[in-house]
């Protein structure tokens, strides 16, 4: 069994130097969380990360790909996950109660900067006193779901990717709609790979249906098939060809129709 590895300090600030270095008009913080940040994770658990930036950074040639390369550092570890995403647009998803943003607000903490999120946390402990807004949250996840299907993927490991997050989203709109009594925390459980599988078929057990069963397969063939590519290797040809036959097959499901 291979030991876990783990960065360093001096990793950490290489990485906050190459921050500092990036040009930027608003100051832009890094959000860390998943199971790196929980400390429940094993050999091959990804870093994720979520850039909150303003539109006006996000939109300057090399910015985003600046942060990444930072972030990058950490590659010699385990592979790295950055999405980008804009304040406004953050806080609309925090007022609709959209699961990977309640799970970044109540599990996930500050990497880098320190502008927004702790007024973002504030104001989650006014909005989680509501309920859950589904007739606005399922719409919006749906059009997330639709936006992920249109990306165009230049290669089989962004496809990869592009298909578990296809899957994950179906899932929790599947959830959503499907389970009455659903609670924030479940909502958090949904966007945790290593937790949602085992809590939709234990806790819906009696709600279970073709459809979601089909989507939980799915979504762990994703998952390896993410593994596979993440590792970057010259698979042999034959493995490689059986690689691609299996993401094809995953690709023609219902979801991706």
């Amino acid at each position: 069994m291979n030991k876990i590895q783990n960065p360093n300090p001096s990793d950490y600030l290489k990485i906050f130097d190459k921050l500092e270095e990036i040009e930027s008009d608003h100051p832009f913080e890094i959000l860390f969380y998943g199971s790196r940040e929980r400390g429940d994770y094993s050999e091959d658990s990804d870093f994720n990360f979520y850039l909150l930036a303003s539109t006006q950074d996000q939109m300057k040639p090399g910015f985003i790909q600046k942060v990444t390369m930072a972030l990058n550092i950490l590659e010699k570890i385990a592979p790295v996950n950055l999405i980008a995403g804009d304040i406004d647009t953050f806080r609309l998803r925090l007022n609709l109660m959209e699961p990977t943003v309640v799970h970044l607000v109540n599990l996930g903490s500050v990497f880098y900067g320190d502008t927004h999120f702790h007024g973002f946390h504030k104001d989650w402990l006014q909005i989680s006193k509501h309920p859950i807004p589904k007739e606005k949250l399922v719409p919006f996840i749906n059009r997330r779901i639709r936006f992920y299907k249109n990306l165009n993927t230049r290669t089989e490991k962004e496809e990869s990717v592009q298909m578990e997050r296809v899957l994950t989203l179906s899932i929790q709109s599947w959830a959503i709609q499907n389970i009455k009594d659903i609670s924030i925390q479940e909502l958090i459980t949904l966007d945790i790979p290593s937790r949602a599988e085992k809590m939709i078929r234990i806790l819906y057990k009696n709600e279970l249906d073709t459809e979601i069963l089909s989507l939980l397969d799915n979504k762990t063939e994703a998952i390896a098939l993410k593994k596979f590519f993440q590792k970057d290797k010259d698979f042999p040809a034959s493995l490689k060809e059986n690689l691609k036959s299996r993401m094809k097959v995953l690709k023609s499901g219902k979801v991706f129709t």
